[in-house]
């Protein structure tokens, strides 16, 4: 997602209509002002994929904390890529040491905003486990802020709040979902979303996972007879049964939680669709406040071309 001329995150589509990203890239602006591109690299025109707009910001509750730091924003008309399951609910596989893997449009290269824009994917473990977050050295850099936290079966774990080292190879901070399903639920059942239930289809003609498939995995239904001999009356066989500011900088927040930048954006519209980063300025990684970083990075995280399915791996 990206205000244009401004600030920019990442964000993870959950069905078609809802995006979540972190609260603090959402605090202080309206819906109006955001862009959601989605791309490979979707700051410049040429690999930019789909652009969408917001309709209304949803934060939850509180301040802009790592157990707290949760927004969701939903779009205009349908979101026509992948969009991924979350963890509404506990899960026994959350434990240290879990694999992981992160997604964000931050920096490559430790300390060099021109190299953010582009969609990176950085795997390793999860390090702290808490009611709220989850601590991963996934090596996130600026930019990454909301950027998806994955099991790894492919469900949403939380979203980038901060980073704890500036050079992009230690732990990152992130906002764990299940505290906020009813915030999340919210958001869907607003939008006409998909609300998932159960982690595996029940074989009960409901798409309770939201995998985008009804009974997925379930056995064939017989095409007219019970198996005992007899023809059955539905005609249908019974089925068996946080220290480092992990947004671009830029002025992407404006709050000084947990070690925020409070740096006003130097990026700037080209005009032409291709959105352009300023100079980098300089950072913190002590909890102190530092200067604004610039790079604006984006986005809702998909390019797939399947349509309207849940991703599950």
């Amino acid at each position: 997602m990206v205000i244009p001329g401004g600030r920019g995150c990442t964000g993870t589509a959950i069905s078609e209509r809802v995006v979540l990203t972190a609260k603090h890239c959402t605090t202080g602006t309206t819906a109006d002002q955001w862009r959601v591109l989605v791309g490979p690299a979707p700051l410049q025109v040429a690999t930019r994929d789909a652009e969408y707009l917001v309709l209304e910001i949803r934060e939850t509750s509180g301040g802009t904390g790592v157990s707290e730091d949760l927004a969701a924003m939903l779009l205009d008309e349908d979101f026509e890529f992948d969009f991924y399951r979350w963890a509404y609910t506990g899960r026994a596989s959350v434990q240290n040491g879990a694999p992981v893997r992160h997604v964000g449009f931050g920096n490559t290269v430790a300390g060099d905003s021109s190299s953010a824009g582009s969609r990176n994917t950085r795997s390793g473990n999860l390090t702290a486990v808490y009611s709220g977050s989850l601590n991963a050295a996934v090596g996130a850099c600026p930019g990454d802020s909301g950027g998806p936290l994955f099991a790894d079966d492919g469900v949403l774990l939380g979203v980038a709040h901060d980073i704890l080292t500036s050079d992009c190879t230690g732990d990152a901070r992130f906002t764990r979902l299940e505290p906020w399903a009813d915030f999340v639920i919210n958001a869907l059942t607003a939008t006409g979303g998909c609300v998932p239930t159960a982690w595996d289809d029940p074989c009960d003609g409901v798409d309770n996972d939201c995998d985008g498939t009804v009974d997925n995995g379930c056995p064939p239904v017989d095409a007219g007879t019970d198996g005992g001999g007899g023809e059955d009356a539905g005609g249908d066989a019974p089925q068996d049964g946080t220290a480092q500011d992990a947004d671009a900088g830029s002025g992407t927040d404006t709050v000084t939680d947990s070690g925020y930048d409070a740096g006003t954006d130097s990026g700037s519209d080209t005009g032409n669709g291709d959105y352009t980063k300023g100079p980098t300025g300089s950072c913190s990684s002590s909890g102190v406040p530092g200067n604004a970083e610039s790079g604006l990075v984006v986005l809702a995280l998909l390019a797939g071309l399947t349509r309207k399915r849940a991703k599950t791996k």
